[in-house]
């Protein structure tokens, strides 16, 4: 059935016919009509249909009322929960508009008592005065007109009784609907307030011995005898027997298998999402959840996204990874973020399964499964175990997924996307051939209203998905088999790279915005990185050039030059080539790179001088750049010109700064110069004979910070530490003319010892 057939009603409403019946409840509502059918009809018949919240209960109790009208019973659907505290006068008054809806009037006493309790209402400040009126007035009057107001305090002490259905009230609706079979309905008790379940529970047991009256009552036998227990000690653990008494034959939502949820499973989420692959289906029928109604909820959420799904070719979606994540966070919401955390970080040797040898694999196992158990608390042991099923499922699929698509197809849940592959395929080919900044434009502001987001953020998306489109296109060419396919991939290639640099070159402040984060400069230096030494065919060879011509300018262009630098590996060089040509093919792009950076870096580290405690990420270790910078010998500080030209223009300039400033970058320069002596961690790069090595290549350095030290004067109580600073520096080899004194250091001065062996003291 589609969702129109629904009539509007979701897709969480209960099944209303067997047409609908994919899970096999009609053979239980048809075992209730024989029970009902065939009991004798004086006896009041009370059958039980127990099942867990969202098991299809409903459902049955519509089965079963297509099967019992079509035999002429009069069906009451009746639901104890929204009855609260007056179920039996509720449960009447129900009994009265299912007989006028049939065409019946109800008894003339029953419409007395109804027009009592309208009366009640507006003269409600007269009541108390109505309890002493007699109990000896009878007949019932049909109507209540205004002349009989004095006789309404005869009537008040008759109200209560008359409020109530007794046995001639059932009997007069007997006679009304002659010999056919009344079946009641009761739904919903289940998810009443706990607190109000036993007494609406012991009110039904009163109601529940009509003669004549079938009833059927549809509840979760753990919940309600739960709330019995909780709600008097005199239940005890008996509360499940309470209810062996008021139910006469218990039937039971039946356990589906795994085919007959893989059934309805398919059914429902293909009326959500009629691209889903079948196969999909086949791969996690083992951990659909057990209750319909918690399938259709992964079903609504699978539903929800199909209007971005559609946005994607069906090859693009990671069907099986996407699914999977639905049903986990379902389940557990804590779980699934902790899933997207666990699959996003670049080193992930910590929880791949297939790592190391039997036994580390099974401590591994151990220990993950352990962690899942731990974020599903309270649940049951079967949905627990199915969870924790799902979950492995996800992280062996997740294993080989690059971290942004584990973030993009979980995001999906929370995020329009901006733009996709299908998309950008669509605009690279009509942008790449002419640049158009109309077509780059409108793209953006289409990007932007679907997510929802800035254009400067719907740009960024524009450029990573130019940059991922572009990988993929070389990485198709270096899989060509044949002359075909290598002739068509390269054609791709030229055109992914043609709007790549459109897109570095175009003047909109969003795509420049986008184009100069260090995301998308680290990810265009990575692919230049990756395939630096794929050179085997001319066209190939041709495309390297234009790539790092294009990376060329975009380093020069980045944002943030600190972290591009640092993102070279500068500290260790430990990314290497696969062979000796490779390696020193990568060797040469990252000192590019590297050049290319030195201006900004300098300048950046230079201006650290001037900002109050500047240096103190530098000296503690917490800027890796900036430790490194100081602290090794191999650091463009002391063998770059540029970069020891800018440092050495930058401090001399501060002569001419005001007094603030000057003494900012003193307090600065004598923590340079203390960190150069590795006095400020224990654990620094390199030892003090590289320190000694770094000050005599450059000791001009040494000398301006120095000078920038004693540019100012400090307190008496500060002078002994800075005289220690240069005596060091004199250990370290530095010129006393390098280390000029000025007056007001020398005065009241006791010499210092020299360095010591350990650098810390």
């Amino acid at each position: 059935m589609d969702h129109a057939s629904r009539g509007g009603e979701g897709h969480d409403a209960p099944i209303k016919n067997r047409e609908d019946d994919l899970l096999g409840g009609y053979r239980v509502a048809h075992a209730m009509h024989r029970v009902l059918a065939t009991a004798p009809s004086s006896w009041s018949t009370r059958l039980a249909l127990y099942g867990a919240w969202g098991s299809g209960k409903t459902s049955i109790l519509n089965l079963l009322k297509e099967i019992e009208e079509q035999d002429g019973t009069c069906v009451l659907n009746f639901s104890a929960w929204s009855a609260g505290n007056h179920v039996i006068a509720s449960l009447y008054e129900a009994f009265a508009s299912k007989l006028k809806e049939e065409g019946y009037s109800p008894p003339l006493r029953q419409r007395a008592k109804k027009a009592i309790r309208w009366v009640k209402r507006p003269f409600g400040f007269l009541w108390p005065g109505m309890k002493t009126a007699a109990v000896e007035f009878t007949p019932v009057p049909s109507v209540i007109t205004k002349t009989a107001a004095d006789a309404l305090g005869r009537m008040a002490s008759a109200a209560t009784s008359w409020a109530k259905p007794d046995r001639s009230d059932v009997d007069a609706v007997r006679q009304l609907l002659v010999r056919r079979r009344v079946v009641v309905f009761i739904d919903d008790l289940d998810r009443a307030d706990p607190k109000i379940i036993p007494k609406t529970l012991l009110a039904l047991r009163e109601i529940l011995d009509w003669p004549g009256i079938a009833f059927v009552v549809a509840m979760d036998r753990r919940a309600i005898a739960t709330a019995l227990g909780d709600y008097s000690n005199a239940f005890g653990e008996d509360a499940q027997g309470f209810l062996d008494k008021v139910v006469d034959v218990p039937f039971f939502v039946p356990e589906p298998d795994d085919r007959t949820r893989k059934r309805f499973a398919s059914s429902v989420m293909r009326e959500c999402c009629d691209s889903l692959p079948s196969a999909v289906l086949d791969s996690i029928a083992t951990v659909l959840p057990r209750q319909p109604r918690r399938v259709k909820l992964v079903a609504r959420m699978l539903g929800a996204l199909q209007p971005a799904l559609s946005r994607h070719t069906a090859e693009e979606i990671d069907w099986l990874g996407l699914l999977l994540y639905l049903l986990v966070k379902e389940g557990s919401t804590r779980l699934s973020d902790w899933l997207v955390a666990t699959c996003s970080v670049d080193e992930r040797e910590d929880w791949l399964l297939w790592l190391g040898d039997k036994d580390q694999r099974q401590e591994r196992e151990d220990a993950t499964r352990q962690t899942i158990i731990d974020m599903l608390d309270g649940m049951s042991l079967p949905d627990q175990e199915r969870i924790v099923r799902a979950t492995f499922q996800l992280l062996e699929h997740w294993q080989f997924t690059p971290s942004d698509q584990v973030a993009y197809w979980s995001g999906l849940v929370y995020q329009e996307p901006a733009i996709t592959l299908q998309e950008f395929v669509q605009f690279r080919a009509a942008y790449a051939g002419t640049g158009d900044t109309a077509f780059l434009e409108s793209l953006v502001m289409r990007g932007a209203t679907a997510a929802g987001v800035s254009e400067t953020e719907a740009a960024a998306a524009v450029m990573k998905t130019a940059l991922t489109s572009y990988e993929r296109a070389i990485a198709t060419v270096a899989d060509a088999a044949t002359s075909i396919e290598f002739t068509r991939a390269i054609e791709v290639a030229r055109l992914s790279l043609s709007t790549l640099e459109h897109l570095w070159r175009e003047k909109g402040a969003a795509i420049c915005a986008a184009r100069s984060e260090l995301i998308a400069v680290s990810e265009l230096f990575g692919i230049v990185r990756k395939w630096i030494g794929w050179n085997r065919t001319s066209e190939e060879a041709a495309l390297r050039q234009r790539e790092k011509a294009l990376a060329a300018c975009a380093v020069s262009a980045c944002q943030d030059p600190w972290g591009l630098f640092a993102a070279t590996d500068p500290f260790w060089n430990r990314d290497r080539g696969a062979d000796a040509e490779d390696d020193r093919l990568v060797t040469e792009w990252r000192t590019v790179v590297r050049q290319l950076l030195i201006p900004a870096i300098a300048a950046r580290f230079t201006d650290s001088f001037r900002i109050p405690e500047g240096l103190a990420a530098f000296a503690s270790g917490d800027d890796d750049l900036g430790a490194w910078l100081v602290e090794r010998k191999d650091s463009p500080l002391y063998n770059d010109k540029v970069f020891t030209n800018s440092f050495l223009t930058g401090l001399r300039s501060v002569a001419n700064e005001p007094d603030d400033t000057k003494a900012v970058v003193a307090r600065n320069c004598l923590l340079f110069l203390r960190q150069v002596l590795r006095q400020t961690r224990q654990s620094m790069w390199g030892g003090i004979e590289e320190a000694k090595e770094a000050c005599l290549q450059r000791p001009e350095l040494i000398a301006a910070a120095w000078a920038a030290v004693v540019s100012v004067p400090v307190p008496h109580r500060m002078r002994a530490s800075i005289r220690k600073v240069r005596a060091n520096l004199e250990a370290l080899g530095i010129s006393p003319a390098h280390l000029v004194e000025p007056g007001w250091l020398t005065e009241h001065s006791q010499p210092d010892s020299k360095l010591s062996e350990d650098p810390q003291q």
